[in-house]
């Protein structure tokens, strides 16, 4: 038989489960639908990304510190609401992974991203009516966690319905640095040539397995063996063109501008713009 705080518990996770399911959803089809978008360059967080941001990272604490507390035993929180605090915290993974989508693809506040934000902060103020109601003792970790939740839920849907504007910050950085970058090249395209004359790299358009697997670089691998037979060798018309991210010419207008941030600072540090601007990539090959 079911106890008496069985019940309370059990729409606790079910409500979980389905707040997960639709962020897990919509950020799919997000990631889906954005898939052949030009990532954005240079890909620069305004104030309201920011903001978000922020709010996101203190969401993610209170999932974290609420599902520290039920692994650990340190509250009076039942395993299923441990699990239901597990799914909290991967549905807000996802919309962080979400969010540095929208940044690097300049993606705008769609209005399925809104609705969310208001069911998740509904979904919150439905946890604590049913932790309210569900015992005559009130336990005040998960009523407080609840409470911050829905609060910041709350904020994030008002974030979101608050243009970005992007373009308007990569536009003001762009002003204080770029001009200089355009004058020392002197408009010199060279910064943009590739001598390959093969089609673009597969590489940007294979998928997830055989990126990992590198079979993308197979035919680079098997014409040059095919050259070392013939006493020959690759030219640099044989290799793939760079992708335009990859250009010379990008990759100068990229560290120019974490650098134009550095000098705005009270002590620049060349090791942090070049975190910011070559870290990921450098993770990725990790």
């Amino acid at each position: 038989t079911m106890s008496t705080t069985d019940g309370p518990i059990l729409i606790e996770l079910y409500i979980q489960m389905t707040v997960a399911i639709l962020a897990m959803l919509g950020v799919v089809t997000g990631l889906w639908r954005t898939r052949a978008m030009p990532p954005v360059v240079p890909a620069i967080a305004s104030r309201i990304d920011k903001l978000r941001g922020a709010f996101l990272a203190i969401l993610c604490f209170s999932s974290v510190t609420l599902l520290t507390l039920g692994l650990t035993g340190l509250a009076s929180i039942a395993p299923k609401e441990t699990l239901a605090a597990s799914l909290w915290f991967f549905t807000v993974v996802l919309l962080f992974s979400w969010r540095a989508r929208e940044i690097s693809r300049d993606v705008k506040e769609t209005v399925f991203v809104k609705i969310w934000w208001l069911l998740a902060a509904a979904s919150r103020g439905a946890l604590i009516s049913v932790e309210l109601a569900g015992s005559n003792h009130i336990r005040v970790v998960p009523l407080v966690a609840c409470i911050a939740d829905a609060a910041l839920c709350l904020v994030l849907f008002a974030a979101y319905n608050v243009p970005a504007q992007r373009f308007a910050a990569r536009d003001a950085l762009l002003a204080h640095g770029h001009a200089d970058v355009e004058a020392e090249l002197g408009g010199n395209v060279a910064w943009d040539r590739t001598l390959s004359q093969r089609p673009a790299s597969p590489e940007t358009t294979i998928g997830f397995l055989g990126f990992m697997a590198f079979s993308w670089f197979t035919p680079m691998v098997d014409l040059a063996y095919r050259r070392d037979r013939e006493a020959g060798r690759l030219e640099p018309t044989d290799v793939y063109p760079l992708r335009d991210k990859d250009l010379p010419r990008r990759q100068l207008d990229n560290m120019n501008i974490e650098w134009e941030i550095e000098r705005r600072k009270e002590t620049p540090s060349l090791g942090s713009a070049l975190t910011r601007c070559y870290g990921i990539e450098v993770a990725k090959t990790a």
